[in-house]
């Protein structure tokens, strides 16, 4: 896991703070409202290792990002949501209040499979809701994962509508 910089043109001096997770060597995946702004993208390892990120892939509509990088970070297992229940714990892990060099783990339950949501002008299907907390003024936890019992990778974490915090992650 790593953490994501980025740089906005819209305000210049403004940095932009997100998670990332690796699927494979070079390969992340973050949320898309992390690196959207069009700025430069760096990721930052817990132990301060650094390097740019190229956005490779964009789906503004699922907010998922794919980056390339080349930072070396083990690439998580992919799970499976198939057998996924309400009441099941999960672990939901990112770098919240821009704390670059200390991720956080939270631990919560299932509490929704299949849930479909509108935020805004968007609207989601499929996903799947935790109450794992999400701190109020986290900056940084979005592009985050969520991990099964069994550790293998479930999703990526959003926040929910209308400033309500939810964790909510497409299955995959």
């Amino acid at each position: 896991m790593v953490a994501v910089t980025t740089r906005r043109f819209e305000w210049p001096g403004d940095v932009g703070l997100g998670t990332a997770f690796a699927v494979d060597h070079g390969v992340y995946v973050t949320a898309y409202h992390v690196v959207a702004s069009g700025g430069g993208v760096a990721l930052v390892t817990p132990e301060g290792e650094w390097s740019e990120a190229e956005k490779a892939a964009a789906d503004p509509a699922e907010d998922l990002a794919l980056l390339y990088s080349d930072l070396s970070a083990p690439p998580l297992p992919i799970g499976s949501v198939l057998r996924l229940r309400v009441g099941q714990g999960v672990v939901a892990v990112g770098f919240p209040l821009a704390l670059l060099d200390k991720p956080t783990a939270t631990f919560g339950i299932v509490s929704a499979v299949g849930r479909s949501l509108r935020a805004g002008n968007r609207f989601f299907e499929y996903l799947i809701e935790t109450d794992a907390a999400i701190n109020p003024g986290s900056r940084g936890a979005s592009g985050g994962y969520v991990r099964g019992r069994r550790g293998g990778l479930l999703g990526c974490d959003r926040r929910g509508p209308g400033g309500r915090l939810r964790r909510a992650h497409r299955p995959g």
